[in-house]
This record gives structure tokens, C-alpha cells and sequence, in this order.
């Protein structure tokens, strides 16, 4: 069933609102107000070009009678009409002769030009009037009586607008003042047109304007006719404009009668106004004083916490100091450690390897996953070997990105933690896990206890000089292309460095790698070969030393994917801290930033000692709170 509404036609919709606005619009608002005719196939209201008719006139004119072609901007039309009046100002003998006093005048040309703009806005169409004026003058130049009446006619036209003042945009504000402007643009610019036809000096060339409109009422033959019918419709712009002038004056008498009837009851509200407002000053006047002294306390705890801030910084600067001097030992360290693998690999290729199978270099090459020495060439172990430096300086660096007061938690919470001074104080070998999410959870790579464990490091190799620190960061190894990813990787990361200190104490002894399969598996990255490796690895050092092996983040491979590779790690290092008859002394740190999985936590060396799983609380850190350093961790821990 067809309703009412679908047999509605939406151009009736489009008419109606078109008459409303263009009848109620300036009523209602001035922006709705102005001169316009809506366009239904373009759906917008588009301006009204009056000059259409005497653009096409000049189109036609001007190559015929006076070998000039009509421009197409605005620019050029102003320099073709001071090019045709310019020969009557040199008749004058004036610098500013009669076409200037049409368009400026009193000395204030803009201000007066600013008038016909806001008559005819469309600066191009401005632009066709003037050169359409520029011919009629010209056309005149031999009759000084009707150049003088059509001068006085257009100024007469200018005096107008002046008193009229487009200043305040009054031609579009008022309803019918910019009905009565646009009478008068298209009367000016069809009285142009006619001047021109009736003032030219060949006729002929009309006929051949068989492209222009006709004009719908017949064109007068009388010039004084014309100039009438301007001076005319120049009268009843002036009409228009002096009778909404009168009306605006009568409402504001209005206004102003009503403003003075009302004034004694404003008096009397100003005076209970006034008497309020003295009330309130005083009042003021008290909380000033107060605001006063709180501000001077103010003062107070911004110069305490200046001074703060000051220390604070004073400390920053001798923690970064301490953090370079460490970079430099670091580097230091690792370019002597390369010097010596240079002259081992020199030394090696002619030293026979008695009981074993492989040598150093090779076994550098396996758990480095780069491919075999070639003759003078350098392998890709070489850059392998700056790993663990280059993972502790990027560790460090995120000491000023991260929150001071996440690290300064983390760092009090585990230096003040009894079971963690016991670890690192305790004579035999031992192995904690740290978990700190529940003073700072997260996901990032490298978290607030990533750096304490950097930090730790530092302070280790800083303080205790003879023993042997290596470490894993998890979270700068997650993505599974890394060489060192997962458990394997750590295993294989952690056997490296220890490898690599025995090299440089001559003490390495690979005589326990006596089968083929055992170095097959080597290669082939088999988890249990790599913890045997790494277990025979730590018994060749001394019984003075202490090997320290730092694995921060382990959850971040504690995964089900991982899962029986990282149960296979723990129980290795289970093995390693109770195995009696290791000679020096081993202390492994596990740290936690996120929740541990259940394998994880009922792992055998967890099982054998629950104590060894610490957990911050934020609760129990009593201590102040201070920037995290290698001085301050030294000074608490060592």
C-alpha cells in the first residue's frame, strides 16, 4: 500500500524552503539575509551576475571597434579600463582626473572603493562594470556636456553608497536595502550596455552580436532617457537607505526611553550592589592575609624540596658517572678478552689436543650456532662474544627511562629481603628466584627488576673482582629468530661466558668430550647435553671462586611451549648447587616480573628448599626509599 508520503514530490519540499528563506532569511538572521536565486540542478543557492550580458557585449565590442580582446581576470580588466579612461585624464591635464574622483575621493580612495565592492561584491564583475564605464567615456570624449552628466550621475551613485556606509555590510543586513542594491547593480550595469549601443560610432558591428541576450524590454534610444532612469533608481537607493536609517533611529529612541525609565531601580540595584561588594572585600581582605600565609609555607616546601631535588640530582650525576666508569671497565674487559681469543685461536691451530675430540674454538662455534673458522677470515662468534656486554649496557641504559620509584621499590625491597642477603652471604651454593610482580608487574622486555639485576652486575664485578659473573636477560631474547632464544639459548649464553673466563685463566680442560655423539648432539642443540656441558664447565673452576649466574626474567620463557626444555634447565641447576664435590662455590638468581607456571614453581630445587622462592611485597619495605645505584647496592649487600 502506497502512502501520502511516497507520492510527494521532494522538489514541492525544495520550493518551499527556498521561498521561506529567501522571504523570512534576513528576518531571522543577517547571514541569511543578501541577493541570490537557488539553482535546483545544483541544489545551492548561486549568486546573481548582473554583468553576463554586458560581459558579452564587450566580448564583441572591443576587437571591432577598438582592436582590444575582453581579459579574463580581474587584474587585467582594471588595467584595460585606467588604460581607456587615462587618454580624457591627460586631456585634463590631472594626475587624478575624472576617473579616479568616481572610484576614490576625500583622500580615503580605499574606503571609497570598499563602497562599490559592497554594492558588487564579485570583484570580476566590479571589474566589467569599470571597463564597461571606460567605453561609454570614451565613446563620449567629444561631447564634454554628456561626459559631465554621466560623471555626475556615477557620483552621484558613489555619494550614495558612501552614505549608506557597507562598512557595517548594511546593503546585505537589511532586507530591503539589499533588494534595493541589486536594482540598482542591474540597473547600472544595463544602463552601461545602452550607453554603449546608443554612443557608438558603428552600428554596424551590433548586428553581428547574434550570441548576446536581448534585453526583454526595448533598448532606449535617448541618452538623457538613460541617465534619468540611473539618477532614478540611484534616488530610491538613497530612499531606501535614509527610511531604514529613520526606522533604526526611531527603535533606539524607543530602546533609550525604556533604558532611562528603568534607571532608578538600576541605581538602586547598583547601591545594594556596591554595599555587597564592600562586604566582600573585607572579607577578601581576610583570606588574602590567609592566602598569603599559605603561600609564604608554600615557598617554604618548594625551597625544601628545591634543596631535595638538588641532592637528588647531585647523586643522579655521580650514579651516572659510576655507570660510565663501569661501561668503560666493561669494554675494557671485553677487548682484552678478545685480544687473548685472538692469540688462543693462533696458539690452538698449532697445539695438539690430547684426549679430546674438539677444541675451544670449536666448541665457542657450536654453542654460538656460527659456522667454522676459515683461513684468515673471522667468524661469526667473534660478534657472539660482545653479546652479554652489549645486553647489560642496554639494561643499564633503562635506569633514566623507566619510573624512579619503581626501581627504588624494587631496590629496597630486595637488598632488605633477609633470605636474599642470606643467598649472597652464605659460604655454599645456593639458588633463589626472585619474583617481583606484586611491586612491578609488566610486560616490557626489560622492567624495573631488570635493571636492579643489571645493577647487581655491576656492583658484583665492581666489589668482588675474583670471582666470575655471567648472566641472561629473557627479555632481550623473546623474539624465537634470536640465536640465544628460549632455554637452550640460555644454556648455550651461559656456557659461553663461562668457556670464554676459562680461556682467559688457561684452564680449560675438554677431555671429558670423548664420543662422536656427544658433539653431534652438541650440534644439534639437545637441552640435556648442553646442562652436562655446562655442569663439567662449572667444575673446572677453582674452589676459592664463586661463579654467580644472574637469569633475569625467567618467566618470560616459562611458556608451554618451553615448558620441558625450562624443566630439564631447573633440574640441571638443581644438580649443580647440591653436587658436593663441585669445587667453587655456585649462586644462581632467578628473577620474576610476571606469574610463574605451576611446573615452574613445583620444580625439584623449589620442592627441595620452598624458601628458595622470594617474594616482594610491597608491605614489608620499611626502609626510605633511594635512587637505584651500584653504590648504594654495594654498600647494603657487600
Amino acid at each position: 500500500m502506497t502512502t501520502s508520503m511516497g507520492n510527494s514530490n521532494p522538489l514541492e519540499y525544495t520550493a518551499s524552503a527556498v521561498a521561506f528563506i529567501s522571504s523570512e532569511g534576513p528576518d531571522i538572521h543577517q547571514g541569511l539575509g543578501g541577493y541570490s536565486q537557488y539553482s535546483f540542478q545544483q541544489d545551492r543557492f548561486m549568486p546573481v551576475n548582473c554583468h553576463r550580458s554586458l560581459e558579452g557585449l564587450l566580448q564583441q565590442y572591443l576587437p571591432l571597434n577598438l582592436g582590444l580582446q575582453l581579459p579574463k581576470n580581474a587584474n587585467e580588466l582594471e588595467q584595460l579600463s585606467e588604460r581607456l579612461a587615462g587618454a580624457e585624464d591627460r586631456y585634463n591635464g590631472e594626475k587624478n582626473g575624472f576617473w579616479h574622483s568616481i572610484w576614490y575621493n576625500l583622500g580615503e580612495g580605499e574606503e571609497v572603493i570598499s563602497n562599490w565592492i559592497g554594492l558588487i561584491p564579485n570583484e570580476y564583475g566590479l571589474a566589467i562594470v569599470k571597463t564597461g564605464l571606460a567605453v561609454v567615456f570614451k565613446l563620449a570624449e567629444r561631447s564634454a556636456e554628456r561626459r559631465q552628466k554621466i560623471l555626475n550621475t556615477f557620483v552621484a551613485i558613489r555619494n550614495a553608497l558612501a552614505k549608506a556606509d557597507p562598512k557595517r555590510r548594511n546593503f546585505r543586513a537589511h532586507k530591503d536595502v539589499a533588494a534595493c542594491a541589486e536594482r540598482l547593480t542591474q540597473t547600472i550595469t544595463q544602463s552601461i550596455e545602452d550607453m554603449i549601443k546608443l554612443t557608438s560610432a558603428k552600428p554596424s558591428w551590433l548586428k553581428r552580436l547574434g550570441n548576446v541576450p536581448k534585453p526583454k524590454q526595448k533598448t532606449p534610444q535617448n541618452p538623457d532617457y538613460i541617465l534619468e532612469r540611473l539618477a532614478k533608481s540611484t534616488r530610491e537607493f538613497e530612499d531606501v537607505v535614509n527610511l531604514a536609517r529613520d526606522n533604526t533611529i526611531e527603535a533606539t529612541g524607543y530602546m533609550a526611553q525604556s533604558i532611562t525609565s528603568a534607571l532608578p531601580v538600576m541605581d538602586d540595584n547598583i547601591r545594594g550592589t556596591y554595599n555587597r561588594l564592600q562586604t566582600m572585600d573585607r572579607k577578601q581582605d581576610v583570606r588574602d592575609e590567609e592566602s598569603k600565609m599559605e603561600r609564604q609555607n608554600l615557598y617554604t616546601i618548594i625551597e625544601e624540596h628545591h634543596a631535595t631535588l638538588l641532592g637528588m640530582a647531585r647523586e643522579q650525576h655521580e650514579n651516572q658517572l659510576l655507570a660510565r666508569t663501569t661501561m668503560v671497565h666493561l669494554l675494557r674487559e671485553t677487548k682484552r678478552l678478545e685480544a687473548e681469543n685472538k692469540l688462543l685461536r693462533r696458539q690452538q691451530r698449532f697445539t695438539p689436543n690430547f684426549g679430546g675430540i674438539i677444541d675451544e674454538i670449536q666448541l665457542i662455534e657450536i654453542l654460538t650456532l656460527a659456522p667454522s673458522f676459515a683461513d684468515g677470515e673471522s667468524s661469526d662468534s667473534t660478534y657472539m662474544l660482545r653479546q652479554p656486554n652489549a645486553d647489560l649496557q642496554l639494561a643499564l641504559t633503562y635506569k633514566g627511562k623507566l619510573n624512579p620509584e619503581s626501581l627504588r621499590k624494587v631496590q629496597t625491597a630486595v637488598v632488605t629481603d633477609t633470605r636474599v642477603l642470606e643467598w649472597l652471604q652464605c659460604a655454599e651454593s645456593d639458588l633463589i628466584m626472585v619474583d617481583a610482580k606484586a611491586i612491578n608487574p609488566g610486560m616490557t622486555k626489560i622492567s624495573a627488576i631488570s635493571v636492579f639485576s643489571a645493577t647487581f652486575i655491576t656492583s658484583m664485578i665492581t666489589a668482588r673482582p675474583e670471582d666470575v659473573v655471567v648472566h641472561y636477560f629473557c627479555g632481550q631474547h623473546f623474539r624465537p629468530k634470536d640465536t640465544w632464544h628460549g632455554p637452550n639459548g640460555l644454556v648455550r649464553f651461559i656456557a659461553m661466558q663461562l668457556l670464554m673466563k676459562l680461556m682467559g685463566m688457561k684452564q680449560v680442560n675438554l677431555s671429558f668430550i670423548r664420543r662422536e655423539t656427544y658433539v653431534r648432539k652438541l650440534e644439534e642443540c639437545d637441552t640435556w647435553t648442553l646442562c652436562h656441558l655446562l655442569h663439567r664447565i662449572v667444575a673446572q673452576f677453582p674452589h676459592e671462586m664463586t661463579v654467580c649466574v644472574v637469569i633475569d626474567s625467567i618467566s618470560r620463557i616459562d611458556t608451554s611451549r618451553t615448558s620441558d626444555e625450562l624443566g630439564v634447565v631447573m633440574d640441571h641447576l638443581h644438580r649443580i648447587v647440591t653436587d658436593p664435590s663441585l669445587r667453587p662455590t655456585v649462586k644462581v638468581l632467578l628473577t620474576s616480573q610476571m606469574n610463574t607456571s605451576r611446573t615452574l614453581l613445583q620444580s625439584v630445587v623449589f620442592q627441595d628448599d620452598p624458601s628458595r622462592i622470594v617474594r616482594l611485597m610491597p608491605n614489608k619495605i620499611s626502609r626510605p626509599l633511594a635512587d637505584m645505584s651500584g653504590r648504594v647496592v654495594r654498600n647494603m649487600m657487600f
